[in-house]
C-alpha cells in the first residue's frame, strides 16, 4: 500500500481498543480519526474566533469607557442567581402540601439533631 503522506499514529493498546469499541457500524478507525481531527480543528477555530471577538469587544469598551467592572459583573450575576433560587423556592413551597413530595419527605424525616 502506497503512503499518502499521512503520519502513522502511535496509540497505546488500551486507547486503540477503546477507540475500536466505539466505532459506528461500517466506520473505520481512519474515518473515526479523521472525523475527530476535523471536529477538534473546528472547535479550536471557533475558540480562536470567540477569543478574537472578545478581545476586540473589550478593546472597544475600554476605548469608549463604557465597560463594566468585574465587581459589578459578579454582583449582577450573584443577584440573578439569588433571584432564580428564590423563584424556585417560592414555586416549591407554594404548591399544596398534598402535591409536594419534596416538602412531604422533608417534613416526614427526622431533623439532623434527632438522628
Amino acid at each position: 500500500m502506497k503512503r499518502t503522506g499521512r503520519p502513522a499514529l502511535r496509540l497505546k493498546p488500551t486507547l486503540l481498543r477503546r477507540a475500536k469499541a466505539v466505532l459506528g457500524e461500517g466506520e473505520s478507525l481512519s474515518e473515526f480519526v479523521a472525523t475527530s481531527l476535523s471536529n477538534a480543528v473546528a472547535w479550536r477555530t471557533a475558540q480562536d474566533n470567540f477569543l478574537a471577538r472578545s478581545a476586540a469587544a473589550i478593546e472597544r469598551s475600554v476605548r469608549a469607557g463604557s465597560g463594566m467592572g468585574v465587581e459589578e459583573l459578579l454582583k449582577r450575576m450573584d443577584d440573578r442567581i439569588a433571584s432564580a433560587q428564590s423563584a424556585a423556592l417560592e414555586e416549591v413551597i407554594s404548591r399544596p402540601l398534598s402535591e409536594n413530595a419534596a416538602i412531604q419527605a422533608l417534613l416526614s424525616s427526622k431533623s439532623p439533631w434527632e438522628r
